[in-house]
């Protein structure tokens, strides 16, 4: 029996897709045989005139098996297996066969997949017998397969969910050149096939055989060759569904995160969609796409044309692609090419291009960038992710050491085994209840702390970071596993682990304080993070850690109310510093630098007591000023001496408050002036009160300088009605405004 034999295609195909999309599998039975289901664990789904429709939840493996299976039934491939017990033989007189989970064949690809799947997270695994088994039997499974498919190229995928790959296996996969599909993999492909449809598959086949020839694919067109910004380039028309072969878009998300440079972001179905349908409909677009195309180390091959002496730089000719897949990088205009994906124009029209000659990554990522920045502006967390692969080997040692914090912040988002796993936005990502947390908030952390070396703008060291080896990729081998681990003792060990997880403000103040007791820990010569080994270094912290936790988890809900009140940097100031004095009421030779000066500056008796004058410096002005305005104005006072604006704005806020009121609670307009109101009828009714209301020692100052110490009373004011702190200094302003305006007089 062929290999053929046991596959599907057309209609079987779409009737074997329907089973599989199904996660429960269904049978008809006699009502004699109810007991003897149920008890192997089948489920009534209906009960028939004569009999009964049963069902039973199909295992994880096989639901994760359907999973992969739909996956590249959704990416176009034409042709594949119909159930789990497919094989394949491997020896030639075909007595010996090899299981395999999903085969799927298109017309120039055969991709061989199994599938290891657990329905719990599990770290440590080793799939040495099962890489072996795919490896030792690979060469015959080829043999066999090319007799039937000659022109087809074979990959053999390895795909798991829930496993943490360690790295023996990892070296295994790349030495037997097997590709891993992990689950952010697998839903990659998932999410690009929804938006796709079948040209997705475009993306998978130049990820597995990229540089492999693309059989009997036209290659040669005219083009114009000539210099822009220091960069060869040609110029060109091609038709979309070469450009779809041989082009490759490297989005910037999960599947992609070692991938450089992942800079684009995530095709959006709806502007497939819209680019789809305006083409078919008869429209098009003059505006080029921007390519850079991959030659390896040979030049693009470029035949000029016979021309005239006269002509300009630019030179005419064909120019010959690559016939290989992923030769080409879509740096702009990816949706006005997919667009063409199913159009019925896809091999009819062609798309002006305009090509560059491998272009590095920081050079693609720059082009990118600059189109974007005047056009569709690029999210603040894409450029975040962009920042670092631009900018991580950078010679400005100032940005590589930003880039390394950004590394990162990106990596405790996507390794399985961080606490913040899933919790980071990354790329594009949405912003969900679980993913919250930003690249910024992480990378500022570490920025605006000790973790690294500061530099001067001639790139001279003016502090020697803590954990900074001089290199990024060895520092990065310190600093990770230091925040990981430390950031995974305080969540598994605080009672609501949520409120630390999910939080900016409380994300950045461990970090902070994380830094805080390495600082303390180094100046009492326990550890030196750059000798001590990194475990031992989270080991000694950990003492203090548990101050944290013991804080966090006595902590009252209305203390987690005050403290997450805080918004913006205040907000992430305010966690970090109450860190901070968690630990220092245990020890109280932990006092770093500024902790003391901030609470005496934010305390809550400051708070009240800005509150109280305030209030007093408020009820003395709303009576003063109505008294030297209706000396001067007698009846009318409120309309001659107050703004129309303001009039009719009191007015309206009083009849609003009075309609809700109940009786007796009624208020005149002038109850209703806030405290910038007050400074508006000064300063327009200047005359009355200069004498009274100009700051002593502003005497020979024009009108604003006289009344400025109104502004910093409103601040004082705003300060307090949104973030409920007042610092000592503003105590003393206040306290002094009150004695000159209020005490004096």
């Amino acid at each position: 029996m062929t290999v053929k034999e046991n596959l599907v295609e057309n209609d079987e195909l779409i009737r074997i897709k329907k089973n599989k999309i199904a996660d429960y599998v269904y049978i008809n039975i006699k009502p004699e045989l109810i007991d003897e289901y149920i008890s192997c664990g089948w489920e009534i789904d209906k009960e028939l005139k004569k009999s009964f429709k049963m069902k039973k939840k199909k295992s994880f493996d096989e639901i994760f098996e359907n999973d992969v299976w739909l996956v590249f039934y959704r990416l176009g491939f034409k042709m594949m297996n119909k159930n789990r017990n497919f094989s394949i033989p491997y020896t030639d007189d075909d007595s010996l066969t090899q299981q395999i989970d999903v085969c799927a064949v298109d017309e120039d690809a055969i991709i061989l997949i199994k599938c290891k799947s657990s329905n719990v997270v599990q770290k440590g695994k080793d799939f040495k017998i099962e890489l072996e088994a795919i490896y030792d039997t690979s060469e015959g499974i080829r043999k066999k397969l090319i007799k039937e498919f000659p022109d087809h190229k074979i990959k053999f995928v390895f795909a798991t969910k829930n496993y943490i790959i360690g790295k023996k296996d990892r070296e295994r996969m790349k030495n037997f050149d097997i590709i891993h599909f992990d689950e952010d993999k697998l839903n990659y492909y998932k999410q690009l096939a929804n938006h796709l449809g079948s040209s997705s598959k475009y993306q998978l086949l130049g990820n597995l055989f990229k540089g492999q020839k693309i059989k009997g694919i036209k290659n040669i067109v005219p083009a114009i060759a000539s210099d822009m910004g220091g960069h060869k380039y040609y110029s060109f028309s091609i038709e979309p569904n070469v450009l779809l072969k041989l082009g490759y878009v490297l989005h910037r998300n999960d599947s992609n995160k070692e991938a450089m440079p992942t800079y684009q972001r995530i095709i959006k179905k709806d502007r497939i969609k819209k680019v789809r349908e305006f083409v078919d409909a008869g429209g098009y677009f003059p505006n080029s796409i921007i390519v850079s195309i991959n030659t390896g180390k040979k030049p693009l091959k470029f035949e000029m044309a016979k021309q005239d002496k006269n002509t300009t730089t630019a030179k005419m000719g064909l120019l010959y692609l690559p016939q290989m897949y992923q030769s080409i990088y879509i740096i702009d205009g990816q949706h006005r090419l997919y667009g063409y994906s199913d159009s019925k124009y896809k091999e009819k029209n062609t798309i002006p291009v305009v090509a560059f000659e491998n272009l590095d990554k920081e050079e693609q990522i720059r082009i990118f960038m600059d189109i974007n920045e005047n056009q569709k502006a690029v999210p603040k967390n894409l450029r975040n992710t962009l920042e670092e692969d631009l900018n991580y080997y950078s010679v400005n040692n100032t940005l590589n050491r930003k880039a390394l914090g950004l590394k990162v912040a990106r990596t405790l988002g996507e390794d399985k085994s961080s606490p913040l796993y899933e919790r980071i936005i990354i790329g594009e990502n949405l912003k969900t209840e679980k993913c919250s947390i930003t690249l910024e908030t992480i990378g500022s952390a570490i920025q605006k702390s000790d973790y690294f070396s500061r530099f001067d703008k001639n790139n001279i060291i003016t502090f020697a970071g803590t954990f900074d080896r001089g290199i990024n990729d060895y520092t990065f081998e310190l600093i990770y596993p230091f925040l990981k681990n430390s950031l995974a003792y305080l969540i598994s060990n605080t009672v609501n682990e949520e409120k630390m997880i999910v939080s900016n403000p409380s994300i950045y103040g461990l970090i902070k304080v994380f830094n805080d007791i390495i600082n303390y820990l180094i100046s009492n010569k326990v550890i030196n993070p750059l000798k001590s080994d990194v475990n031992k270094v989270v080991e000694y912290s950990t003492i203090y850690f548990k101050y944290i936790v013991e804080y966090w988890n006595q902590m009252s809900n209305d203390e987690y109310i005050n403290l997450k009140s805080r918004y913006g940097d205040g907000g992430k100031t305010r966690f970090w510093r109450t860190f901070q004095l968690a630990i220092h009421k245990k020890d109280n030779d932990f006092n770093p630098e500024g902790m003391k000066k901030y609470w005496d500056d934010n305390s809550l008796k400051n708070y009240l007591n800005a509150q109280e004058i305030i209030a007093e410096i408020e009820g003395y002005l709303k009576n003063n000023i109505k008294s030297i305005l209706e000396e001067e104005y007698g009846k009318n006072w409120i309309k001659k001496g107050v703004l129309k604006k303001v009039y009719i704005e009191i007015n309206n806020l009083a009849s609003q408050k009075n309609y809700e009121a109940d009786d007796g609670e009624e208020v005149e307009p002038w109850d209703c002036l806030n405290l910038i109101n007050y400074k508006e009828i000064l300063w327009d009714q200047w005359r009355l009160f200069e004498s009274d209301y100009t700051w002593p020692g502003k005497e020979n100052e024009n009108k604003k300088e006289k009344i400025s110490w109104f502004n910093q009373l409103n601040d004082i004011r705003n300060k307090c009605a949104h973030n409920h702190v007042a610092s000592s200094a503003d105590i003393e302003f206040l306290n002094e405004l009150k004695n000159w305006l209020i005490i004096k007089k």
